[in-house]
């Protein structure tokens, strides 16, 4: 049995780089775990052994000012971090059997393995909202902030994100509205903030069982088959089915000789990544009721923040999340083929060709894009979308596809007892139209771009 405990407190986290000192936050980490392993000898050739681990982590985090966050594009991010008063609480267990089995000429190997995880979130991020000043064109100023006029008309000029900044402070002072300051080239170029519900209460279970067998089926030739069953909730899929085979021939040995030179091994396996509950966490937060997104471009106001209530009222469509009701867990095909040889002055030199392919990779994809043809950037309103309602619905899907090809070369060299030489080479190609649920098909409607 083995128990272990961590707390960590981290004061004034996140400042650095563009993070001004008003950006900070604190962090206090709890960590609890528990490992429990029973082994039990059944018989001179069969042992069961069980283990058992619970990890329970708390992380709660406390922004150093509740203020809406500031940021100046390039230059720097200040005022409030927007992490507001996050709690999040992780428990996962794990319970493992397995026994293993010797007979005659097989050594068998079988067990089941659960495991399950729960997370209470509370998470009011941006819940206070974010000011953001990037760069544009706009009207040249004298050294007493008025418009330099070219026959009446101003000038225009290309300023920075930290020029609109200071004249937003600069007009603000001056006492000028907010569409005076819009004309002369300050104020916000974009709002965001979150409301609604806060906390989150997610959970997952996943079960595998799984048998494998070592035949020694000649003195120079091991075969070893297993199979493979995995599955999970949150996703509707049952089909994971994971079959391995494996074979080691030393072609030597059958002469007789007691070390063979040579080895050649072979190898193919199913292996699945299982869908983390942390996707499940954000598909149910952002699907458009639990939690809202306001995005306002060019606002009127700074720093004096309206009701949500007025927000609503002009903001940009909902981004909403999704789990695609046919998405599978992905896996890999891998296969490999591989020869040792014994070299003269204790050497020994392996090359290793694998192969893997990979099936439902994970990635995402909006469904509600415009259909081809139908939108135009300069006219409003255009478009027609297949939900009817402009807005994206970012679907995550398991659509991808994953190749690679491998040569792996390895040398070691035994000088002497006491020194050792090792080296390897490895070349590498690999191919995937995914690196993961960020990834975005640049046609939603075409794979092939």
């Amino acid at each position: 049995m083995r128990y272990g405990f961590t707390r960590s407190d981290i004061r004034d986290a996140g400042i650095g780089g563009f993070n001004l000192d008003s950006r900070g936050y604190h962090i206090e980490n709890i960590n609890h775990s528990v490992q429990i392993t029973e082994t039990s000898v059944i018989s001179a050739s069969i042992i069961n052994e069980t283990r058992f681990q619970f990890f329970h982590a708390d992380t709660e985090t406390i922004a150093n000012s509740s203020n809406p966050a500031i940021q100046v594009l390039g230059s720097f991010n200040g005022s409030g971090a927007q992490v507001g008063h996050s709690i999040d609480v992780r428990n996962n267990y794990e319970l493992q059997n397995t026994t293993f089995l010797v007979h005659g000429n097989h050594s068998w190997k079988f067990g089941i393995r659960v495991r399950g995880e729960t997370d209470d979130n509370t998470s009011p991020q941006n819940f206070g909202g974010t000011f953001t000043f990037g760069g544009g064109t706009a009207p040249e100023l004298d050294s007493n902030n008025q418009p330099v006029l070219d026959p009446g008309q101003p000038i225009l000029a290309p300023i920075t994100s930290i020029e609109r900044y200071r004249r937003t402070l600069e007009f603000q002072k001056l006492g000028l509205r907010a569409l005076q300051i819009r004309l002369l080239g300050g104020g916000a170029t974009q709002f965001t903030i979150s409301a609604g519900e806060p906390y989150l209460s997610v959970s997952q279970l996943d079960v595998g069982a799984f048998v494998g067998d070592d035949w020694r089926v000649r003195p120079n030739l091991t075969l070893s088959m297993g199979l493979r069953y995995e599955t999970q909730t949150n996703i509707h899929d049952w089909r994971d089915l994971a079959p391995r085979i494996g074979v080691a021939w030393a072609p030597e040995a059958a002469k007789g000789n007691t070390r063979p030179k040579t080895v050649l091994r072979a190898g193919f396996g199913t292996f699945y990544d299982r869908f983390s509950l942390s996707n499940t966490l954000t598909t149910q937060r952002y699907n458009g009721v639990i939690q809202q997104q306001y995005v306002v471009s060019n606002p009127d106001f700074f720093r004096t923040i309206p009701p949500i209530s007025v927000i609503a009222g002009f903001q940009s469509p909902q981004t909403i999340q999704q789990i695609s009701r046919t998405l599978r867990a992905p896996y890999i095909m891998q296969s490999a083929l591989s020869v040792e040889r014994q070299l003269p002055f204790n050497t020994t030199l392996a090359i290793t060709y694998a192969k893997s392919h990979g099936l439902h990779m994970l990635r995402s994809r909006d469904i509600n894009a415009p259909l081809p043809g139908t939108f135009n950037p300069i006219v409003p309103g255009s478009g027609m979308y297949p939900l009817g309602r402009p807005g994206p619905v970012f679907l995550m899907e398991s659509s991808g596809l994953y190749n690679q090809h491998q040569l792996i070369t390895t040398v070691n060299a035994r000088i002497n007892p006491n020194v050792s030489l090792s080296g390897s080479y490895v070349l590498n190609h690999a191919r995937s139209n995914t690196d993961g649920l960020g990834t975005f098909p640049a046609n939603p409607y075409d794979f092939h771009w």
